[in-house]
């Protein structure tokens, strides 16, 4: 977070409105973020700085979003949300934080959009999908795999008959496919931009952290947790086989978790340990934690290369310009005939 960009008075007027409009004590927030009450008061009269994690703690208590917090001249509550009673315990605050944290990211809304559009791809409400072989049944879609950084992502581009969607290929194959999921909530459920670009980066806007939301559900719908019987307490054996089952990483596996209240937040170190050989100590495969081979780190699939195809079979483009096309999508093999040892009829 830039502190030199934030105005620490304004924030602090925020923390304190919101505050009092959940019926909170200092004492309370303070009880909640582990910390003296008088730094609470700190916050509040634009002392003292509020560290990234401890304002993303409050914006789920406070049931406002770190931009408005940080940001917003005249914040006002989104409905009635406080416990009338005095004295609550650390306990109570925590349940506080996880209803404004659904009613901040709209949840249920987000798992709805998630199933609809997993049945409008044909697919059903529980079994893992195949997320690229998805997207690329969709007709007005390029997608283009791409070594794009260790910052980045995903990229998004809305045109009015196309778009384009750009998957980091330096990223664990788990990771690519829950950005690509993620990707697929601003194509479909995102209004506000026709230009995404989707960093790596913690402190996220909470548009971001919505298609992060919706990418969980995605792959893994909200009844997924249901069907493995998991172990009390939860498991390393346990995250293994869900994110086995479901072809996802093991960053996305533990914040659902954590976000279904089956794991803390120190859990999520002990469990990000040593995650290939957890995989491969069960017998599986440690495809999903390695990036893109190097044949496929640069790659374009969809609407492009179908485009193409049509554009040369019709005769309205040449061979050479056909060639040129596919060879700037990274398509030598459509253009040389390289194959990968021969193809194998069943």
């Amino acid at each position: 977070m830039d502190r030199m960009n934030i105005d620490l008075n304004k924030l602090g007027k925020n923390i304190k409105k919101a505050r009092e409009y959940s019926k909170l004590s200092q004492h309370d927030v303070a009880r909640f973020l582990g910390v003296d009450q008088s730094l609470i008061s700190k916050y509040e009269s634009g002392e003292r700085a509020v560290s990234a994690d401890s304002l993303d703690k409050l914006a789920s208590l406070l049931c406002f979003s770190v931009k408005e917090l940080l940001f917003s001249d005249d914040i006002n509550p989104k409905g009635e949300v406080a416990f009338r009673t005095e004295g609550l315990t650390f306990e109570d605050n925590c349940i506080l934080a996880k209803v404004n944290t659904i009613i901040k990211y709209n949840i249920f809304d987000l798992s709805n959009k998630a199933l609809d559009l997993r049945r409008q791809m044909g697919e059903d409400s529980y079994s893992p999908i195949d997320i690229f072989a998805m997207v690329q049944r969709i007709n007005n879609i390029t997608l283009i795999m791409y070594p794009l950084g260790e910052h980045i992502s995903g990229y998004c581009r809305k045109y009015e008959h196309t778009t384009i969607i750009v998957i980091n290929s330096s990223m664990t194959v788990g990771r690519q496919r829950f950005s690509l999921a993620h990707e697929l909530y601003h194509v479909y459920y995102d209004t506000s931009m026709t230009s995404f670009v989707c960093t790596n980066f913690n402190n996220k806007s909470q548009n971001e952290q919505e298609a992060d939301i919706f990418a969980s559900f995605l792959l893994m719908p909200q009844t997924a947790l249901s069907q493995f019987k998991i172990s009390n307490p939860i498991s390393v054996d346990d995250i293994v086989k869900i994110e086995q089952f479901y072809r996802v990483s093991r960053k996305a596996v533990l914040y659902r978790l954590l976000n279904e209240g089956l794991i803390s937040k120190q859990d999520i170190e002990t469990f990000s340990q040593n995650v290939r050989y957890s995989a491969k100590r069960l017998g599986f495969s440690d495809y999903l934690y390695a990036p893109s081979s190097d044949n496929d780190k640069y790659l374009v699939l969809g609407k492009y290369i179908t485009d193409a195809e049509n554009l040369h079979s019709s005769g309205k483009i040449s061979d050479g310009k056909y060639e040129e096309y596919l060879l700037s999508a990274f398509r030598d093999d459509l253009v040389y005939g390289f194959t990968d040892g021969g193809e194998i009829v069943d």
